[in-house]
């Protein structure tokens, strides 16, 4: 019976270990995880690529508005137009690219990128621009900071799903292990009782085995000693027998008669 307890004991507390093992586990996975969560911000630099770009492209349109008026400084308009190809280039590459493509903007984009360098000499040149073609160039320049425009409000309002969804997960996340880390005390509370009643029935198990010792002892010395106790009475009484048997034939016969009560009142040879 004691045999079965202890196997059920180990078998209990064995799970009990792994399942504080599996539960530490998930809690660490999912800290990993949240944490990881966290450090994205890729809808934060996106929205700062687009906001850029449609900053670049306004500031391209206003060197040539400057120029045309004779207000603008030597090589500011090749200076915006270059800040101005890095950032579409920025978003044409990449994960900015594929965010863009999500986003649904990929192919505009490129299609208002693939006006403006048909009309880099133009812009790089704009003291031979005619009307018509400045106005081509701001038309392209406006329609260009318009999708980006667009595609900033569209990149923003993603972001703010993203993220509330994104809070979601992490108070889920932080739901569960804490959930898990309740979960681990109750069975660290669990593995502690159940080792401690292990460790006490071991202990009264060999109380009673050190008591049953004694007692076993106890009874052997007793045994010793009623023993050597009777022995030598016994010898004695042993050897004198011995030597009446022996010598019994040598001895003179008496008889006695018996008075009144049945006592022995004179004997005689």
């Amino acid at each position: 019976m004691t045999r079965r307890g202890d196997t059920i004991a180990y078998a209990v507390s064995g799970i009990a270990i792994l399942a504080f093992v599996v539960l530490l586990a998930f809690a660490l996975a999912r800290l990993i995880e949240t944490e990881n969560e966290m450090r994205r911000n890729e809808g934060d630099n996106m929205l700062w690529a687009i906001s850029q770009a449609q900053t670049a492209v306004l500031m391209l349109d206003t060197a040539l508005a400057r120029h045309a008026s004779g207000l603008g400084e030597p090589g500011d308009i090749e200076r915006r137009y270059n800040v101005l190809l890095s950032r579409l280039t920025l978003l044409s590459e990449g994960p900015q690219a594929r965010y863009m493509d999500a986003l649904g903007h990929a192919q505009p984009l490129a299609d208002h990128r693939r006006k403006v360098e048909g009309l880099e000499d133009g812009i790089l040149a704009p003291a031979r621009n005619e009307a018509e073609e400045a106005g081509a160039i701001h038309a392209v320049l406006a329609g260009l900071a318009s999708d980006l425009g667009r595609a900033a409000n569209q990149s923003m309002v993603t972001h703010w799903e993203r993220t509330g969804a994104r809070l979601d997960r992490q108070r889920a996340a932080i739901i569960q292990v804490i959930i898990s880390i309740l979960a681990i005390i109750a069975l660290g509370a669990f593995l502690c009782l159940t080792l401690l009643r292990a460790m006490a029935q071991k202990q009264r198990i060999q109380r009673s085995l050190t008591q049953e010792q004694e007692v076993r002892e106890a009874y052997r010395s007793f045994v010793a000693l009623v023993s050597h106790q009777f022995r030598t009475p016994l010898a004695v009484i042993d050897s004198s027998m011995q030597r009446l048997l022996r010598q019994g034939a040598s001895f003179p016969a008496t008889t006695c008669r018996s008075g009144r009560g049945g006592f022995a009142t004179r004997c005689r040879d």
